[in-house]
């Protein structure tokens, strides 16, 4: 490789090592496990910077995230091929790029500021209970026999008719469940005691297909009998009461091989989302989670009805000094509403309906329970949120999960990302003042980038032969319409209407020089061998290029002068760097390593 090449694979290299830590980069640290991905557990290092040790494991899961455009070009701006040794030492590159910015962030303190070190606490309390989610929620219920598949399948078939009362309050709904079993007609039970909607047909009856509501109110719905009072059933918009009339069958698709992946999906997510309701409810025991019904009504009864998110007038959510305050009596605001122990060792947090108030106020129109027509969905949204979110935090310090190396490598890769972004932007020093020589050097020197490029519209034949080619064009030179030459002698699969066809001039194809070699709309290509046939064009019409003069394009040839400076500043410190921090490289190790196709091919 040429100098000049390799000066430009370096910049490249830089640049793409940027890219990598301000989007989705981290590694390193002596105690840091690799991130995600294949082969995540190969610890094998495949080299060491400074103290910080980069895996195999670490260096495939990198490279396998990355984006085609995003791989190190060589000098002529062609992405490297990374099954090479050159493209895997110019991967690699990137990597240790980014540790070498890290091992100075750290030198100089950026790991110190109070920024960073909130990042860290915040995606640790994060992180660690979506691990714990996924090791305790998520996982046991993934395993899926196609014997359950088959039943879930078979109980698809199944549509039950109901008649319904929801009420907000349970106490409410054991009172209308008496009250039917005591012989009282159902419609007259329902308009003293339903808080909710009438159904579909404006009456207390309702129909439900197996598998197409929640598991935790579908299940004792499918386990009456008919004739059967269900006792009060507690969903997210309030308690039921239910009857089972009568059930009938539908038919059901057949269980082809994409159904049947999809139910196997949905047997999995339906027993996540149980684990996770029995889940919380022992959390919320054992973390003696308590709440006052009449104060939750109080709360209720004082939230705006009908709050819209967006202003009418503007179509923007509406401002916080817009939004209604919570409407509850000055006498009730002492009253007890809440308490919850989120850590064992302290007291419980103990909310009135006045501290409610007071960070109800300061929401935000999204933050903000709505009110609707039941009691439910306030109450869900209002204690999942402050209560719930608590509690996967607490549960998830408690088991330990804010140790786990999961959690701590996320972390770690969250603050460097934002550290390395102070960092470069303080430290990379450059020449910001651009004069009119710097930019009209740099846009001489590749007048293409300013080019708005000529395109050109056209259609392609595509036959099986080239004797079937030159007929099709003899056709078509002597009038015949294109779309009836099109229809007869077409033999390519898909594709657009009559074979239309963009290109402009910047592509690089047999297509588009077959199409830019014609003078004016309406002639036609000879037959030229592409896309495994024999193919015609013909030109349509021509939207024609023009160079763009730099008086247009000042600011922007601007912004790639600081750009190219930036990136040569950057590497100037790299290089100052790799003196200060000692490389080692395991060619043995780098050398196994696979290439970014193959592990796109194994996904």
């Amino acid at each position: 490789m040429t100098s000049n090449a390799r000066r430009l694979l370096a910049a490249a290299a830089a640049t793409v090592a940027l890219a990598l830590v301000l989007g989705a980069a981290g590694c390193g640290g002596k105690s840091k496990k690799p991130a995600a991905g294949a082969d995540k557990e190969d610890g094998r290092v495949v080299v060491s910077v400074g103290d910080r040790k980069v895996t195999a494991g670490y260096y495939v899961s990198r490279l396998q995230k990355m984006a085609q455009n995003d791989l190190p070009r060589d000098g002529q701006g062609q992405a490297i091929d990374t099954g090479t040794a050159e493209g895997r030492r110019a991967f690699l590159d990137v990597i240790v790029n980014k540790e070498l910015m890290v091992l100075k962030a750290k030198e100089l303190g950026y790991d110190e500021q109070e920024d960073v070190k909130k990042l860290i606490e915040a995606v640790t309390y994060y992180q660690s209970t979506q691990v714990m989610k996924t090791d305790l929620i998520q996982k046991p219920g993934e395993a899926v026999s196609d014997e359950e598949i088959a039943a879930y399948h078979e109980r698809r078939t199944q549509v039950r008719h109901f008649e319904f009362i929801i009420c907000n309050f349970e106490a409410d709904a054991a009172k209308a469940r008496q009250a039917i079993l005591d012989g009282g007609h159902w419609d007259e039970v329902a308009e003293e005691y339903n808080d909710g909607s009438r159904g579909p047909t404006d009456d207390y009856r309702m129909q439900l297909q197996y598998g197409t509501a929640d598991d935790m109110f579908e299940r004792p719905l499918f386990e009456l009998g008919v004739g059967e009072v269900s006792r009060p059933i507690e969903s997210v918009y309030g308690y039921w009461i239910v009857r089972l009339d009568s059930v009938a069958t539908v038919r059901e698709r057949p269980l082809d091989d994409e159904y049947r992946e999809r139910i196997r999906a949905t047997i999995a997510q339906k027993r996540a989302k149980l684990r996770e309701a029995a889940f919380l409810k022992e959390s919320r025991e054992r973390h003696e989670f308590k709440y006052d019904d009449a104060a939750l009504w109080i709360v209720f009864n004082g939230m705006p009805e009908e709050e819209p998110y967006l202003d009418p007038a503007t179509q923007k959510p509406v401002a916080k000094e817009l939004l209604r305050p919570l409407d509850v009596p000055a006498s009730e605001l002492g009253r007890f509403f809440f308490s919850v122990r989120f850590d064992k060792d302290e007291e419980p947090q103990v909310w009135t309906i006045g501290d409610y108030k007071a960070k109800y106020d300061e929401m935000s129109v999204f933050q903000r329970p709505k009110r609707n027509t039941l009691l439910g969905g306030v109450k869900n949204k209002l204690f999942g949120d402050m209560v719930d979110q608590g509690l996967w935090a607490a549960e998830a310090r408690e088991r330990g999960f804010d140790k786990d190396p999961r959690v701590i490598a996320e972390a770690n890769e969250r603050s460097e990302q934002h550290m390395l972004s102070l960092f470069h932007d303080e430290v990379v020093k450059y020449d910001e003042h651009v004069s009119m020589e710097a930019i009209r050097a740099l846009y001489d020197e590749n007048p293409r980038v300013y080019r708005v490029a000529e395109e050109r519209r056209g259609r392609i034949l595509m036959c099986e032969s080239r004797e079937a080619a030159e007929a099709a064009r003899a056709e078509l030179a002597g009038g015949q319409p294109w779309s009836a030459v099109f229809t007869a002698r077409n033999k390519s699969a898909g594709g657009t209407p009559e074979g239309q066809i963009t290109i402009n001039e910047f592509a690089e194809s047999v297509d588009r020089d077959q199409l830019f070699a014609l003078a004016k709309p309406g002639d036609l290509s000879a037959p030229f061998p592409s896309h495994d046939r024999w193919c015609v064009v013909m030109l349509d019409n021509v939207t024609p290029g023009r160079q763009r003069p730099v008086e247009e394009v000042i600011n922007e040839v601007g912004a790639r002068v600081k750009r190219k400076r930036q990136d040569e500043a950057l590497q100037a410190l790299l290089a100052q760097w790799r003196n200060e921090y000692p490389v080692k490289i395991n060619e043995r190790v780098l050398d196994s390593l696979p290439s970014w196709e193959e592990l796109q091919a194994a996904k």
